[in-house]
């Protein structure tokens, strides 16, 4: 949740960028914290699957269901942007997705705690 958040913040820290210096520190820090969040879905999925027979099917609905978001976030950003390079537009479009989707890590951790209180 934390590296979600995080890079949600660093996409829309992408706004104020001033030089090449400040291009160089945000790409690596969004590269770390997109790796992170990349890496963490598969085993956030098997955590929260209540049976090992049914974790290939739920790894295949949320990778099917976050397919949809790599294949109409890049195209719906690039028409954002414009031919006079308005960089401003995609880059909020984009982190405001990012953080929607720390929302949704967020709904599942208090769904994971919920479910194993009792």
């Amino acid at each position: 949740m934390i590296s979600a958040i995080s890079c949600g913040l660093t996409i829309l820290g992408a706004i104020g960028l001033s030089g090449l210096t400040s291009v160089a520190i945000l790409g690596v820090l969004y590269g770390y914290f997109s790796g992170v969040c990349t890496t963490m879905v598969g085993p956030l999925v098997a955590v929260l699957a209540p049976n090992t027979s049914e974790l290939g099917g739920r790894m295949g609905i949320c990778f099917f269901v976050g397919g949809f978001g790599s294949l109409i976030g890049t195209p719906i950003s690039g028409a954002l942007l414009t031919s006079n390079y308005t960089w401003w537009k995609p880059a909020l479009f984009s982190g405001i997705a990012s953080l929607a989707g720390a929302v949704m890590y967020s709904s599942m951790r208090l769904i994971y705690t919920r479910r194993n209180q009792f």
